[in-house]
């Protein structure tokens, strides 16, 4: 028969594995939903014969009650946009898949051209491990200032914020 603190030890060592390996899955999940950004907004255009283009009325209170029925969720109206579109403001943020769903029950109105999710977008370009936005500089990789800090170095990060945006055609310095 095997003692009190074989089997102590041997569920203290099997709990140790289940939090060690579970955490590192639950990480690599967590990676991977990351990867998109949350939507907290939606973007919807009313039909021209709906008469809810306006500001005033798109936000009237039973409107906006009809749009969270119609959601399953409380929607807020935030602000007018081009187009005679108008962005609404979802009480958290949503995933991708969840996002979509909540848009297709707001499109069924009969009232709605069209509902979508207002996703965060980044311009493709390669910096990192995505290298589209180097700089066709032929001294470009002499340009130890515009890498990322490492131990010994200094550097802006710029391919990180060309990730983000490479400027205006318009602004010179």
């Amino acid at each position: 028969m095997k003692s009190k603190s074989f089997w102590f030890g041997l569920v203290l060592i099997i709990g140790i594995a289940v939090l060690v390996f579970g955490g590192q899955s639950a990480t690599a999940q967590a990676d991977e939903t990351s990867l998109t950004p949350p939507v907290n907004q939606m973007i919807i255009k009313y039909k021209t014969e709906a008469n809810l283009n306006a500001a005033d009325q798109a936000q009237a209170a039973n409107q906006m009650q009809r749009l969270s029925l119609a959601a399953g969720m409380e929607l807020t109206y935030f602000r007018p946009m081009s187009g005679d579109a108008h962005v609404l403001r979802l009480p958290e943020p949503l995933s991708e898949a969840e996002a979509d769903k909540v848009a297709a029950r707001l499109a069924k109105l009969p009232e709605v051209e069209y509902a979508e999710p207002d996703y965060i977008m980044f311009p493709m370009g390669e910096t990192g491990n995505n290298p589209l936005a180097v700089p066709n500089d032929s001294l470009y990789g002499n340009q130890w200032h515009y890498s990322a800090p490492i131990a010994g170095s200094y550097g802006i990060n710029a391919p990180a914020a060309w990730d983000i945006t490479t400027g205006s055609p318009s602004i010179y310095v």
